[in-house]
């Protein structure tokens, strides 16, 4: 059987149906771990986080109320599921001890059970109770399924949509809508950022320029991860990618946090200036929130700042807010910076970035994000 990409741990200080029930999960597809005891587990967990853990509640002397205990301690998303020879109510009280540990406890099984019933149950499992694994993603991006948005961003001196930030979204069958903080991180962390952030970028020039065919001049933003930053190849891919799509490089602007941005300054530094040099237009995202230096800051070449949305959501009632914000705005423009803000939910904020001299602004105050489609009926109407 296919690997399901899966990582589990069964923790019983019974060897034999500890193998057993390695087998049986190996079988299905799992990537499988067996423990003896809590100290093994902890070891193992801290080595390798797991996605599914089989715990037997009675570990000899031990208990696997301390595992709980430490997974919680952990932060773990695992799912859990208890085993134990115990009758159900000592079973049932496990369960809900782990859950108000706020772990992920799934409904116990007694012991002895057979193949069947632990089959049973690990197919059971609700699919939104699993963190999303690598495999899953890797499917996503085969069977063509992540989408990306577009959210406008908008001249706050007269209103028109001058471009659009892309958004990708994942709307799994099994799961639904999952949100791009449990997927990106993941991808991150592997060789699929690079497809991801591929396929994000081929989208949305193609979308762009499918804009600017109709007349509508706009330019799209896309967010470029840290690990892209450290791809020397990144401006010749970016480059061939506008070329093929009948594109100005000025039509694309890359964002960076500005966390990333000032994580291995030297190196990023390289990297952006080539894209610079390429015609490219950099943004550096979520100002305000990092640790960047007025003089590491005057060297990026930058072209646009984006400030974060901690300061904006507040500053038509936060004084502390609203002062932070004029300086960043004031800055951007001294160092010759466009000044974006983000996060704009409300109309007395969007005035009180026009009143600051903010250049651009976006958030739900001026539209959610929208399909590629619905992005050109927005421009249609505003002209």
């Amino acid at each position: 059987m296919s690997k399901n990409g899966r990582r589990a741990v069964v923790v019983d200080d019974d060897p034999l149906l500890q193998r057993l029930v390695c087998s049986l999960m190996e079988r299905r597809g799992y990537q499988v771990r067996g423990a003896g005891s809590v100290a093994q587990a902890r070891d193992l967990l801290a080595a390798e986080p797991a996605e599914v853990i089989i715990l037997d509640l009675a570990l000899g002397e031990e208990d696997g109320v301390d595992l709980l205990e430490h997974l919680s301690a952990l932060g773990s998303k695992a799912a859990i599921l208890p085993v134990s020879g115990f009758d159900r109510r000592v079973l049932r009280s496990a369960a809900h001890l782990g859950r108000a540990l706020g772990l992920t406890v799934l409904e116990p099984l007694r012991k002895p059970f057979t193949s069947a019933q632990l089959g049973e149950a690990l197919d059971a499992i609700p699919p939104e109770l699993l963190p999303v694994a690598e495999s899953d993603l890797a499917q996503a991006l085969a069977d063509d399924v992540l989408v990306v948005r577009y959210q406008p961003k908008v001249n706050l001196a007269d209103g028109r949509v001058v471009g659009a930030e892309a958004l990708v979204r994942w709307n799994d069958p099994r799961r639904g809508l999952i949100p791009p903080e449990q997927f990106i991180g993941l991808a991150e962390g592997g060789p699929l950022i690079h497809a991801l952030t591929q396929r994000v970028l081929d989208q949305a020039l193609a979308a762009c320029a499918a804009w600017r065919g109709l007349g509508h001049e706009i330019g799209v933003s896309v967010n470029i991860s840290a690990r892209s930053l450290s791809d020397p190849d990144l401006p010749g891919q970016v480059e061939e990618l506008a070329r093929r799509h009948g594109l100005p490089p000025g039509a694309l602007t890359l964002e960076i946090t500005e966390t990333v941005a000032m994580r291995e300054v030297d190196t990023t530094m390289k990297l952006l200036t080539r894209l610079r040099l390429r015609g490219f237009a950099l943004s550096i995202d979520d100002f305000g929130t990092g640790y960047s230096s007025l003089v590491e800051l005057h060297r990026m070449p930058f072209s646009e700042l984006k400030i974060d949305r901690s300061f904006v959501t507040g500053l038509d009632h936060d004084a502390d807010a609203a002062t932070i914000t004029r300086a960043i705005i004031s800055l951007g423009h001294a160092l010759g910076l466009s000044v974006v803000a983000e996060g704009v939910e409300g109309g007395g904020v969007a005035e009180a970035l026009r009143e600051m001299g903010c250049d651009q602004a976006q958030g739900y105050h001026f539209d959610r994000a929208l399909t590629a489609q619905e992005l050109l009926g927005r421009l249609a109407a505003t002209g």
